[in-house]
């Protein structure tokens, strides 16, 4: 190349926020303001890529201008990356809009952020796994990987501990 036949400059992609209409606003408040009840009545999971497992406590939620707020007190660390403080209260911001999000009783997620399930149930089988080495087995090639302790919150949570027989295909 020389410099009267420069390289083409490559494209230059821009984004944008895209801010949530009033209408997807007030849509995601009424959902949070209709399930918050039971989510504060419940313990929960949270699971944070890539290293985060915690059986946390919904604390209260804020709403700012063009986001939500989960203020959440750690029960306890079942992964966390060495040096975490469980002492400290974890706040999860999600706009309103947030791309792909499902707000219901027994779970928040928000894809690329955070996965949050609720229910007893699902964390005293985290619970009991931490005593029989079921956590252990969530690390992979010495990675850990919270996201698979999720299967405890499934209704046939037993059923899923082994793989299904070549008959039921």
């Amino acid at each position: 190349m020389t410099p009267e036949n420069p390289p083409p400059l490559p494209e230059i992609t821009t984004a944008s926020i895209i801010w949530a209409a009033k209408e997807e606003k007030e849509q995601t408040l009424a959902q949070i303001e209709r399930y918050a009840p039971t989510w504060k009545a419940s313990p929960a999971y949270l699971v944070m890529k890539p290293d985060h497992g915690l059986i946390v406590s919904l604390q209260r939620i804020e709403h700012e201008d063009q986001n939500f707020v989960l203020v959440l007190s750690v029960e306890q660390s079942v992964i966390a990356p060495e040096g975490f403080d469980p002492q400290i209260p974890i706040r999860l911001t999600c706009p309103w809009n947030q791309l792909y999000m499902s707000l219901c009783p027994d779970e928040i997620c928000a894809p690329y952020g955070f996965r949050l399930q609720f229910g007893a149930q699902g964390v005293q089988r985290i619970r009991e796994g931490l005593k029989t080495g079921l956590v252990d087995s969530v690390r992979i090639n010495g990675i850990p990987h919270p996201q698979l302790l999720s299967s405890c919150f499934r209704p046939n949570y037993g059923c899923a501990q082994s793989p299904p027989s070549d008959e039921a295909v």
